[in-house]
């Protein structure tokens, strides 16, 4: 698939994303998480929010914790409320970055403006 996708014109990213997604949950053919890290990887350079914040989950696998705090960003800024989630741990947690409550509790509260519940809780309990 990747090879496909350097040889063709480009895709768009949700193309991208949606084989990434079939690539992580085996539809349609065998389940291959590397492939899906890779289109994730892809479809996020490429802005795609949903794929920015699914990224995170290798890049934490893999112990980059700077880089996905990175990706988690980048979607959070694009009103992800689960990125938003995400950034406001890492900030308020110091992974990835210099701990900083005030901005953790910044990206908490977009998300819980958005209805995330663990956001709406996690500002309660701070």
């Amino acid at each position: 698939a990747m090879a496909a996708l350097r040889s063709s014109a480009p895709a768009s990213s949700s193309a991208v994303f949606a084989l990434a997604m079939r690539n992580y949950r085996g539809k349609g053919h065998p389940q291959n998480r590397r492939e899906a890290a890779l289109l994730f990887h892809l479809a996020a350079d490429q802005g795609h929010a949903q794929a920015q914040s699914n990224f995170t989950d290798w890049l934490l696998e893999e112990g980059n914790y700077a880089e996905a705090t990175r990706y988690y960003r980048l979607a959070a800024d694009q009103g992800h409320a689960q990125a938003q989630y995400n950034c406001g741990s890492c900030y308020y947690n110091g992974v990835g970055l210099a701990a900083d409550q005030i901005e953790g509790a910044r990206y908490y509260r977009l998300a819980a403006d958005q209805g995330h519940t663990d956001a709406q809780f996690n500002l309660a309990q701070h």
